[in-house]
């Protein structure tokens, strides 16, 4: 079987030195988790790892282990070889094992292996890198009332004033991409980084798709919010930006009608401790069941589960207070303490 692991660099000089080397976790990154601080001016507040990621176990020669206990995570020369620390990427799980010469013993072998002045750290992929606005975008608070981008937004019984504060939705005014161009432009952010956008046609009668997401943004491998959403006890998943505006901070949108298997692993980490409720339009009634039996409902303390809206209506039709009343009440049927 063909092993392809994050820090190839690093998991082949242990296989030099240690001869065997195991994975746990293969693939799989650091997730982390930012709990929302209302004293932290970045918005992001405490980070909190959920997630260590990918660790490579080798026998350990400080305590002739033989089971491969000593577990040296994917991200340890990135750090260490600079001279930082990086408590706990290094653990034997042997006890009374004495690693004290661990990180100098391999930091000097580790960079003999590799030859000077190679790369020897982890570099991640960049799936998602800081991006500008598509063009001269425009909050819509500087906007005129009368403006069809705020009337289009109050057609649909949103509020200007919140969109820019709450979301930093934008009008494009000038842009090369045609499909961007007087267009409502929303934002996508990740950790705290714009990496994206997603462009919304005004009114029903444009030329072009009513959505245009900027080209190469992988959606499915993010959830639209989630750096907000995380910090609440119940997650709301929905289907388009508009359907987040409507149920608020606790809401992260798929972008589409089905839900990837990153989508499913982020929305565990986020809520795994909660509660998740899945809040997609009527007319993806199979979509919804479909990702309900992709989900684990185990995984959620709390429970996890799909909820029909009334009257064949999207969830942006809704007022935020008649959602949370459908949502609360849902909830507490299936899982009383879900709610709080």
């Amino acid at each position: 079987m063909d092993i392809t692991p994050l820090n190839a660099p690093l998991y082949e000089s242990l296989r030099r030195r240690f001869g065997q080397v195991k994975l746990s976790n293969e693939g799989q990154e650091v997730l982390v988790r930012y709990t929302p601080n209302p004293y932290d001016p970045t918005g992001r507040g405490r980070p909190e790892e959920l997630e260590s990621g990918e660790y490579y176990r080798v026998n350990c020669p400080y305590c002739r282990d033989t089971r491969f206990r000593l577990y040296i995570n994917y991200r340890w020369n990135t750090l260490q070889l600079d001279g930082r620390q990086a408590k706990g990427l290094a653990c034997c799980f042997n006890e009374q094992c004495d690693l004290t010469n661990l990180d100098d013993e391999l930091k000097g072998y580790v960079a003999r292996s590799l030859g000077r002045g190679s790369q020897t750290g982890y570099r991640k992929p960049e799936m998602f890198k800081a991006v500008a606005w598509p063009g001269k975008c425009v909050p819509l608070t500087q906007l005129s009332p009368e403006h069809a981008a705020n009337r289009y937004v109050r057609l649909r019984q949103f509020d200007p004033e919140v969109l820019t504060k709450e979301w930093d939705v934008r009008y494009c005014l000038e842009s090369t991409h045609s499909l961007v161009r007087d267009r409502l432009v929303i934002p996508v952010y990740w950790n705290g980084e714009m990496v994206g956008w997603q462009a919304r046609a005004i009114g029903d009668q444009h030329a072009g798709p009513k959505y245009y997401t900027m080209p190469g943004l992988k959606k499915t491998q993010m959830l639209f919010n989630g750096d907000r959403a995380r910090g609440y006890k119940l997650g709301v998943v929905v289907e388009g930006v508009f359907d987040a505006f409507r149920v608020g901070p606790a809401a992260v949108a798929l972008l589409g009608k089905a839900m990837s298997g990153k989508q499913r692993e982020l929305a565990v980490a986020y809520w795994g401790e909660g509660a998740m409720c899945i809040l997609l339009d009527p007319d993806a009634t199979e979509d919804m069941e479909r990702v309900t039996r992709q989900l684990n409902p185990a995984a959620f303390k709390l429970g996890a589960w799909s909820m029909p809206l009334p009257d064949n209506r999207d969830p942006a039709e809704f007022s935020s207070k008649e959602l949370w009343q459908l949502i609360s009440a849902f909830a507490q049927s299936r899982q009383p303490s879900a709610v709080g």
